[in-house]
């Protein structure tokens, strides 16, 4: 195991634990047994000095993907939308975030693209070159 003050990232601490708690799951053959290797899973981490609120909230993760049923598999193709806005600075990156996770989210076959143009200029009101006079 790996001690909690260890240098490696986050993610290898909480990828550590959800694969110990993969195994014990698929190991303990009723959820007594389940729970009792859980609590010794637990001891462990907790000696290493391992949070038990990373180790709560790993166990929790692990549970709700196996309770939680799959998403159905669609074969119908995308449709594609794309969007044209004005780039106003910061303000455009947040609506194009936030009207993508929107549309992503009630409409998941729908392909939706935000694409941010420079806005009209002065310099777009007026003819590339002056006319020559007569």
């Amino acid at each position: 195991f790996y001690n909690a003050q260890s240098f490696i990232p986050e993610s290898y601490k909480s990828n550590l634990i959800y694969i110990l708690v993969y195994r014990v799951f698929n190991i303990a053959s009723s959820y007594a047994i389940f729970h009792a290797d859980l609590q010794i899973l637990k001891s462990k981490f907790l000696k290493n000095g391992f949070s038990s609120v990373l180790f709560d909230l790993t166990v929790c993760k692990f549970l709700d993907r196996q309770y939680t049923p799959e998403e159905q598999i669609t074969t119908v193709k995308r449709m594609r939308v794309t969007m044209v806005l004005p780039y106003l600075g910061p303000l455009s990156v947040f609506i194009k975030r936030r009207l993508t996770k929107l549309v992503n989210r009630f409409y998941p076959l729908v392909d939706f693209k935000i694409i941010c143009r420079r806005g009209r200029t002065i310099s777009s009101l007026f003819a590339y070159k002056d006319k020559f006079p007569l």
